[in-house]
């Protein structure tokens, strides 16, 4: 299946405009008012932000009128049931305020150590209730992940002659905050999967420290640790970043200069970075597991990455969930930067992760235990990484993968835009254009579910733990 059974309390409430013309009237006069906003901002940063907070507003119309009446996708699901109900019995509060009783409390060992998106719900329910703060933040991580790619894209194209124009990384940057894998996982799962702005973020300190050291170093170990406790999944992904970005960009062509500033940032983030998975792998210990690792590895992870036939990346089709125009713009960009080494570094670079974003498979048999050809990379991150087995979805490796791609995708934008404005806008509206079909009218793309009232399950361990007898 491409997603959980349906619960039969789910209650799909109807969105189209002649159903609610009022809320999407509300949602586009905001977006309207959003680019009147952007038209008359002078910095380029500001314009980019209120444009992209239009655009999200827009395409998610009527989301922004219902926040507060609606959840966002499907509810209840095991997963967002789960998380909203644990979050009002206060997981949170008792991991981080109580940290020694940690491991044995089953909440906490479900969740694990990263329940920062749970303290980021409860600061927005404050004003919103939690049904809205969950929703808020559903919504903001889209135009927080668009932005933070734009950022990224822009840094890590910078050159003495100048990167690529501002407006080209806001295009370029779209599909990663807007793609199909975060509206798919906002639809049925847990609201950290979302937080994928954290990867570029990540990324571009973490290239402003190498380059120029000083408070950059601090703000790549402050992204780092802020990374583990939203999810730590994603701080995995960004270590093994690291480590191959050490042996494929950096250590080739490091003077002894470069080579303390990419040890100081290596070591801020690992002295953050390791008391977080000391601690996760302290909780696992702590009691029954949720599963096997052999489980985890055959039911979860192999299910979750890529297969050639048919042609889909986390279940999903590829075609769809990466925007074809902007990979077209992508192979303009290593086209016309073939002969630049950095173009080369980073495709090696993308590529090792690419492979591990396969996942354990690479060619199933008739069931994933029974695989034709397992992935090597994969297994080898499985057997020697402590706790790897948790990360039981692949498609994570595959963001940072993403950026790359998008970041040859604004040299490409560039490139056209340099020898013809004309065609450059035209390509970016049709890169924005084609999300419609593409994202919004996918079978998986999130509506709207009416509230409804439950209750945590007082046995909810007998069920959760059972696979650990």
């Amino acid at each position: 299946m491409d997603g959980p059974p349906p619960d039969p309390r789910i209650v799909s409430l109807p969105t189209g405009l002649a159903d609610d013309p009022s809320g999407h009237a509300l949602c586009i006069g905001l977006a309207l008012v959003a680019l009147g906003v952007a038209w008359r901002c002078r910095s380029s940063v500001f314009r980019g932000a209120w444009a992209g907070l239009a655009v999200v507003v827009a395409f998610t119309s009527p989301w922004l009128a219902w926040t507060t009446r609606a959840w966002f996708g499907d509810f209840p699901t095991i997963d967002k049931e789960g998380s909203l109900l644990f979050f009002l019995d206060g997981v949170h509060l008792r991991l981080y305020l109580h940290p020694l009783s940690a491991p044995a409390d089953d909440a906490v060992r479900l969740i694990g150590v990263h329940a920062g998106h749970l303290w980021v719900t409860e600061a927005l329910a404050t004003v919103l209730g939690p049904m809205g703060a969950f929703n808020a933040q559903w919504l903001l991580q889209a135009g927080l992940g668009w932005a933070a790619a734009a950022w990224a894209i822009s840094v890590l194209t910078e050159r003495r002659d100048g990167g690529v124009r501002p407006w080209v990384a806001w295009v370029a940057a779209f599909p990663f905050g807007m793609g199909l894998h975060l509206f798919r996982d906002l639809n049925w799962t847990t609201v950290e999967k979302g937080g994928v702005a954290f990867i570029p973020l990540f990324i571009g300190c973490w290239v402003r420290s190498v380059r120029h050291g000083g408070w950059w170093t601090l703000a790549a170990a402050g992204t780092y640790l802020a990374m583990a406790l939203y999810n730590l999944y994603f701080a995995v992904v960004c270590a093994v970043l690291g480590a191959v970005y050490l042996g494929v960009e950096a250590l080739p062509r490091l003077g002894e200069r470069r080579l303390k500033q990419v040890g100081m940032v290596a070591l801020g983030c690992a002295l953050v970075g390791v008391p977080v998975a000391l601690a996760q792998l302290a909780i696992q210990a702590g009691g029954p597991a949720l599963a096997t690792p052999e489980r985890f590895l055959w039911e979860r992870a192999a299910l979750d990455g890529f297969t050639l036939v048919p042609l889909r990346w986390n279940r999903l089709e590829v075609w769809r969930a990466c925007n074809p125009v902007a990979v077209g713009l992508a192979m303009v960009g290593a086209w016309h930067g073939r002969r630049d080494p950095r173009v080369w570094r980073a495709l090696v670079l993308g590529g090792v992760l690419f492979v591990v974003s396969l996942g354990p498979v690479l060619l199933p048999g008739d069931s994933p235990r029974e695989p034709t050809l397992t992935n090597p990379v994969y297994m080898a991150l499985h057997a020697v990484v402590p706790g790897f087995w948790r990360l039981a979805k692949p498609e994570v490796f595959f963001q940072p993968v993403w950026l790359l791609t998008l970041v040859g995708a604004a040299l490409g934008l560039q490139h056209v835009a340099r020898r013809s404005c004309k065609n450059a806008v035209v390509l970016a509206v049709l890169l924005l254009a084609v999300w419609w079909p593409l994202v919004r009218g996918h079978a998986h793309f999130p509506g709207l579910s009416a509230p409804l009232d439950s209750a945590l399950d007082p046995r909810w361990q007998d069920r959760v733990f059972e696979d650990a007898d």
